[in-house]
């Protein structure tokens, strides 16, 4: 399973954004998971749990999978 990671400006704040590669229709509803490193961490030490995550979630959706929500996990990106 491959996942996307794309970089977005939000507020001021780099962030990473996490999804599954077959995202649904733009229309539909969706899940968010905010997910922060500790201070002296990185986004991308917990990049992991991202992505475990994914994973997680793929693996256990429903057989209904057409009306689940798709998954989006965001990382907040520490710049010093």
């Amino acid at each position: 399973m491959s996942f996307s990671k794309q970089t977005f400006n939000v507020g001021g704040l780099s962030t990473n954004v996490y999804s599954s590669q077959n995202t649904a229709d733009h229309a539909n509803p969706v899940a968010v998971l905010f997910i922060l490193h500790g201070r002296t961490s990185s986004a991308e030490s917990i990049e992991w749990v991202a992505h475990s995550t994914l994973r997680w979630t793929q693996d256990h959706r429903n057989g209904d999978a057409q009306n689940a929500q798709d998954l989006f996990v965001v990382t907040i990106v520490r710049s010093f």
